[in-house]
């Protein structure tokens, strides 16, 4: 029955896939954001929701997959670990300074374009990182605590949306009333025993072009100003900036991923310098992956799974070769989204399991 209910998510997964590439490809027509359909932004960010449900369903799936499924386990999460290490590196670095600054939050803030797999990678700090990081035991009174709050989008000025977004955590954490402060919000965050995390996800086109720069200063500034943490009291928040790599045009007025990418790794990365009561850091962008990270990660990450299998590395070498040369790219090293080569690997490793079975 499992492996039915694998197969079933997979196709719905690949379904709103194909649907939201549609969705981006009809925005692209759109040179001016305040043009685009309402109905086209509901319809995305449904599928988006609905999307991110359905990898989570996926994952718990294969957790408790019995070794019989056909798919195995590593099969859809090995690829999640192609390399990430730069900004597994700068978020230790953070994390560790925590225990320097106890009274201090941490604000991280991760982005890059929309096939760099930001969903994967965020399962990937929940699942392994973070854990290990944080020196988290599989117990219920030292596990992590997450709440997903939204940011804010069609606020009207500075002080609404702080409004917006003290109003949206303090409903994510069922403390939703008239008269709630971030003094009650951090008041009842620190009855938990272990580490909170809020995780804020956002779509760089959501925003006008602009105001994306001083909204992002409004988000770092309301950190800024939150109250003292409790004795022991560990608060993580995660900004994801996602943002669209559309085709080129002779003409574009579309915000540029690039303009983004600097205003992000650059300004934003000087505010949080310079915030007092807060930690803050932007990681570095998440990339595409080159041939030598990827070999890298065969021997690596797959050595636990095919060592005893003596052609395996032959076999693996020799499918990384050909899709570094047929991907056509001016990088220089050339590098792979990490969407396209991780399906590409999949299929490959699948392809060997079958084989290997077969044989």
């Amino acid at each position: 029955m499992t492996q039915e209910q694998i197969k079933s998510i997979e196709k719905q997964i690949a379904e709103i896939e194909g649907n939201l590439r549609l969705i981006n490809e009809n925005e692209s027509e759109y040179p001016e954001k305040e043009k685009i359909p309402l109905s086209l932004t509901k319809n995305k960010r449904q599928f988006e929701k609905d999307l991110q449900k359905l990898r989570d369903d996926l994952a718990r799936l294969i957790t408790v997959a019995p070794s019989s499924v056909a798919l195995p386990k590593h099969l859809y999460v090995l690829t999640d670990y192609l390399n990430r290490s730069g900004q597994e590196s700068a978020l230790s670095g953070a994390i560790n300074n925590l225990d320097q600054r106890i009274n201090q939050p941490l604000l991280c803030i991760f982005h890059g374009d929309e096939y760099q797999c930001h969903d994967e990678f965020y399962t990937r700090l929940k699942v392994t990182f973070l854990p290990e990081l944080l020196d988290i035991q599989d117990s219920e009174k030292t596990s992590i605590k997450w709440y997903y709050p939204s940011f804010p989008i069609n606020f009207k000025d500075r002080d609404n949306f702080d409004y917006m977004l003290q109003q949206d955590i303090a409903k994510k954490i069922n403390q939703a009333r008239r008269n709630v402060s971030n003094k009650i919000i951090n008041d009842c965050l620190a009855k938990y025993p272990g580490p909170v995390i809020l995780y804020i996800h956002l779509l760089a086109d959501d925003l006008p072009k602009s105001s994306f720069k001083s909204t992002l200063e409004s988000f770092i500034d309301f950190w800024d100003k939150w109250p003292s943490l409790a004795e022991k009291q560990q608060l993580i928040v995660f900004l994801s900036i996602k943002y669209y790599q559309r085709k080129r045009r002779l003409i574009d007025f579309s915000f540029d991923r690039n303009d983004i990418s600097m205003i992000i790794e650059n300004h934003l990365s000087t505010q949080l310098s310079s915030c007092k009561r807060l930690i803050g850091i932007v990681l570095p962008k998440l990339d595409g992956i080159t041939r030598h990270e990827v070999e890298d990660w065969a021997r690596v990450q797959c050595r636990n799974h095919f060592l005893e299998q003596v052609d395996f590395n032959e076999y693996i070498k020799s499918k990384i070769r050909e899709i570094f040369e047929q991907y056509k790219s001016n990088d220089s090293p050339k590098r792979i989204p990490m969407e396209s080569l991780a399906s590409q690997l999949r299929s490959i490793l699948g392809e060997y399991i079958r084989r290997s079975k077969s044989t």
